[in-house]
């Protein structure tokens, strides 16, 4: 069971938006993987899918899921009390990072579209190996 996944999730076309929802396997974290991946998919979701804003839901207590997202530009627009049911309670609130709109953010990073589209590729076929290997360990 491979562990490891950035996608676009609640993806709605008439409203331009989607939720991001990312999970790294323990060893491959703390490597600059998930924000290389983060910044990629945000870049393809403004540049190819035409996104307006993308969002995510983070536990209170994932702190380092929330440095991840503000590090990609990211901001935290809300809290959302007792909206994690974890171990048959409510007890947890969720943040929700917002990034919106995207275009503003990549002109202020300078990032350059060839750049970035080759990155996703590379990046897409060293998963695409990864899996296909792990599978096969497995």
């Amino acid at each position: 069971f491979l562990s490891t996944a950035i996608d676009l999730i609640d993806f709605s076309p008439a409203d331009r938006r989607a939720e991001v929802g990312i999970v790294i396997e323990q060893e491959y974290r703390r490597k600059g993987y998930a924000h290389e991946a983060l910044t990629l998919l945000c870049r393809y979701a403004e540049q190819v899918l035409d996104l307006h804003q993308l969002y995510a839901y983070i536990i209170e207590s994932n702190t380092p899921a929330q440095r991840l997202f503000a590090s990609c530009g990211f901001k935290q627009t809300a809290t959302l009390p007792e909206w994690a049911f974890i171990n048959k309670k409510y007890g947890e609130g969720r943040r929700i990072f917002l990034m919106a709109p995207l275009h503003h953010h990549f002109q202020k990073k300078g990032l350059h579209e060839v750049k970035i589209v080759t990155r996703f590729w590379i990046i897409g076929i060293a998963l695409a190996i990864f899996t296909i290997l792990t599978l096969k360990i497995r």
